[in-house]
């Protein structure tokens, strides 16, 4: 007998299912034929909505047929068990082939696999090299966990200055966690020249963000400013994001 491969990958996916969905998946993928109006926008609208059924039965084909944005997404399913049971080792297939086409989402993806040793054993010099894409792509968080890892020095050598750098860019473009690092450092003068007006702004808009690290540094700056210095700071402190 022979199976086509859509078949075979249909099969695939309902090992990783319960009985509800693999009901549920087969109505969808039998009496629901993907058309060429169900494009991988209209699976992100689905996703969205938490359809995660009917967003693998959009997303399987597409990705089948190597479509990037389709393979990284349905990665990004299988590691978090959205419309199948938890699998980090299709997760990691699916991410790989994305990450292969320059997918800066599926490479950061890969990066944290490593980072946290999901479905692979840890290795934090696979973790800065898939970081480091991710980065070069584009991907804001790949730049705080690459500096988490250069801060630690694990697996890159530790630079505070290079981390602190790391952190200055997603802070920049407004990653909370990267805000708090940037604060600290100013208020540190680890990797950077000290800079209490800096911390203070930084770490200021951390903390109104719930950024545990800024409460902390806020408390040991504010000791080191007037209250007439702080107000000031906070009226400018918003410029810093998104600055040229």
């Amino acid at each position: 007998m022979f199976i086509l491969f859509k078949d075979y990958v249909a099969l695939s996916i309902i090992k990783h299912m319960n009985l509800v969905n693999i009901i549920v998946w087969l109505t969808l993928y039998v009496f629901t034929p993907i058309t060429i109006a169900q494009s991988i926008d209209d699976a992100l609208v689905l996703y969205k909505k938490k359809d995660y059924l009917s967003t693998i039965a959009i997303l399987n084909p597409l990705a089948d047929k190597g479509h990037t944005e389709a393979q990284a997404l349905l990665g990004w399913m299988y590691f978090k068990g959205q419309g199948v049971n938890k699998n980090y080792k299709s997760a990691l297939q699916w991410y790989v082939l994305a990450a292969e086409k320059g997918s800066p989402g599926a490479e950061f993806n890969l990066g944290f696999m490593y980072h946290k040793g999901h479905g692979v054993p840890q290795d934090y010099s696979e973790a800065v090299r898939w970081y480091i894409k991710a980065r070069d792509g584009g991907n804001i968080f790949a730049n705080y966990n690459l500096g988490l890892l250069v801060e630690e020095g694990k697996g890159i050598e530790a630079k505070p200055g290079l981390a602190f750098r790391l952190f200055s860019v997603s802070a920049e473009k407004g990653h909370v966690q990267s805000m708090g690092k940037v604060g600290h450092y100013y208020s540190q003068g680890d990797g950077v020249e000290l800079n209490y007006d800096l911390a203070y702004q930084w770490s200021l808009m951390a903390a109104r963000q719930g950024d545990k690290l800024a409460h902390q540094v806020l408390d040991e700056v504010r000791t080191h400013l007037s209250k007439q210095k702080m107000k000031e700071l906070e009226r400018t402190a918003q410029n810093l994001i998104f600055r040229k």
